[in-house]
């Protein structure tokens, strides 16, 4: 699973979110498919995230290097959090210095760049933008990571940053087996409780023990 927010200083920020998380799942099945184990697929899915985000840059002639520049700005800045894993183990897998919400069980860890990440795409600015455009900062080689015990899992949870704003609403997030009903609670709080200043998504992963051993539930 993954989740992505685009950056709020793009016109179309939305735009790079939606087709980042479609790419980043099917490569996952990808890597999977190939025998690459679970550990090492972050290392194989960073490069092939920035290549895809540079194919989208390809496919358009720009007469200048700054109006390329603006095309990143408004369309492919997003950040970037994402998991796999099996019965056996697992990987959590974040864009380094990007902003969101992690929870591993009962351990909440919000993910805080001061609102200014340093986004994957940034790979495809020439630095000199880049130090106008990423106030300077460093660009990250590859994905930070957390490997899980998966024997030891009980909840898993990760998020943009809309819920370190709403960080009560973690707490209800749990106990939903039925599919859409993370949805539908998510859109109560949205629609007419008002929560969310910024577009929110959330994936969770849930062990429910039952008499016939355990039933895992992704919404």
């Amino acid at each position: 699973g993954a989740v992505s927010d685009g950056c709020s200083d793009g016109d179309f920020n939305e735009v790079v979110s939606l087709l980042l998380v479609r790419f980043v799942v099917n490569e996952i099945v990808l890597l999977l498919s190939n025998g690459i184990p679970i550990k090492e697929i972050p290392t194989y899915l960073y490069p092939r995230v920035i290549g895809f985000l540079r194919s989208l840059v390809g496919l358009i002639y720009f007469s200048d290097p700054k109006e390329m520049v603006r095309f990143i700005v408004d369309y492919l800045l997003g950040t970037l959090l994402g998991f796999v894993l099996d019965e056996n183990e697992g990987m959590v897998f974040i864009a380094a210095q990007n902003d969101g919400v992690l929870q591993i069980n009962d351990e909440v860890t919000f993910l805080d760049h001061g609102n200014s990440p340093s986004y994957p795409a940034y790979h495809l600015i020439n630095r000199q933008y880049l130090t106008q455009t990423a106030s300077g900062a460093s660009v990250p080689l590859g994905f930070d990571t957390w490997p899980l015990a998966t024997a030891n899992l009980k909840r898993l949870a990760i998020a943009t940053d809309a819920f370190k704003k709403e960080p009560d609403l973690l707490q209800q997030v749990w106990g939903i087996r039925k599919p859409g009903g993370l949805q539908k609670r998510m859109n109560t709080w949205s629609w007419f409780e008002h929560r969310f200043s910024d577009d929110a998504a959330i994936i969770t992963v849930e062990c429910f023990p039952d008499l016939a051993g355990s039933e895992v539930v992704v919404t």
